[in-house]
């Protein structure tokens, strides 16, 4: 599973990446560029030349070539067939600068270098259950108490405002639902430091779900800017790792409240 934070422009920006994760996709896109087909090999051998140069024509070039192929035979039952998704899932690593920014540059960047709302969490799980009832999870609070928070106002509606409670904290947020797409998106304004949130959702294979969760629009710089990053995707990861272990084990493993179990209000 893979948890980065990422410093794009809309979403195509810098992604740190761990080697593995880097050698795969390389791996993949050699595949293509032997796959004899022409829609997919000649824009694979290409990223593969210029791979290290950020050549953003070229890779735009790619991930349309596998956006369509993934739509002419993303569901044929061929051995490329989880490739395409694995690639398109992964395009914004494929548009990354060159450079790579540590902990230690993100705080000496100046705001004028890199503005805040530039800065995009991403937390990613596969869930091994149909898309539908994955979705369900998040839009029914009946579900959604199993895993995240503990009471909600109301289930998630497009134009809705609705309040979820972390009761053990004696904390709350107001969501405000800005658009909700049935079984692929969920896009949130749900306040605070780090206001907006997207839930993707795509199906990946025959009985299973990618979820892929973005927050962005931190209003903070230096330091705050990292703590506020590094806790939202730790809040993510746990909301993931929760999720999959109810949806698919039916077992409540009560992550939120253990979290910060000094904080629970007696």
């Amino acid at each position: 599973m893979d948890f980065d934070i990422i410093i794009d422009n809309n979403f195509g920006g810098k992604k740190k990446m761990n080697s593995e994760k880097k050698t795969e996709l390389v791996n993949i896109i050699t595949k293509f560029a032997d796959s004899g087909w022409d829609l997919i090999d000649a824009p694979a051998k290409a990223w593969l030349q210029k791979r290290f140069e950020s050549d953003h024509a070229i890779v735009q070039n790619l991930v349309e070539a596998t956006e369509k192929a993934n739509l002419e035979c993303g569901n044929c039952g061929c051995e490329y067939d989880p490739l395409y998704k694995i690639v398109l899932h992964s395009k914004d690593v494929l548009f990354a600068q060159k450079k790579e920014l540590s902990i230690k540059n993100l705080l000496d960047t100046s705001k004028e270098q890199m503005p805040n709302e530039e800065y995009t969490i991403n937390a990613q799980m596969l869930i091994r259950k149909p898309v539908s009832e994955v979705f369900r999870a998040f839009v029914e609070p009946e579900i959604t108490t199993n895993f995240w928070f503990t009471k909600s106002t109301g289930k998630l509606e497009q134009g809705k405002t609705i309040i979820w409670h972390w009761e053990m904290y004696n904390a709350s947020a107001e969501i405000k639902v800005k658009e909700i797409v049935e079984n692929k998106l969920i896009k949130l304004d749900w306040g605070g430091p780090m206001p907006e949130v997207e839930f993707e959702f795509t199906v990946f294979g025959e009985n299973a779900t990618y979820v892929h969760i973005k927050n962005y629009g931190c209003k903070y710089s230096g330091k705050e800017l990292i703590d506020t990053l590094t806790g939202q995707l730790g809040g993510f990861t746990t909301v993931l790792d929760g999720l999959k272990a109810y949806l698919e084990y039916n077992i409540k493993l009560n992550l939120i409240g253990d979290k910060f179990p000094d904080k629970i209000i007696k």
